[in-house]
């Protein structure tokens, strides 16, 4: 049974009980019906917020992602090196330069 299936028998208990103007299952009131459902819809509520909250955090995850990379190849392009021989011109970066720029965007212990 989901949360729709309580609440909508929940929802039957209480307009029967209000129809025969009873209180019934053992002295559970109306009342103490019409309460759960509200906190079913309450918890409900905070789930969504919960997942649009996670949702939000993942968009800006892969935004500052997408910008440490951009921002990375940038500086990457800034240390090419480039290297002439008779008939070409090779463009580079030292493996070095690689490194060190690893290290300076993650820290040394993760590079």
């Amino acid at each position: 049974m989901n949360d729709e299936d309580i609440k909508k028998e929940l929802e039957q208990h209480i307009r029967i009980a209000n129809y025969v103007d009873l209180i019934f299952c053992d002295c559970v009131s109306v009342d103490l019906l019409q309460k759960t459902i509200d906190c079913i819809n309450r918890q409900q509520a905070e789930i969504e917020r919960l997942k649009e909250f996670i949702a939000e955090i993942a968009r800006s995850d892969r935004e500052l992602k997408s910008e440490a990379i951009k921002e990375f190849a940038e500086k990457l392009k800034k240390r090419q090196r480039t290297f002439i021989d008779e008939e070409y011109a090779y463009e580079f970066i030292p493996s070095i330069e690689i490194d060190v720029l690893l290290a300076e965007k993650v820290g040394e212990q993760n590079a």
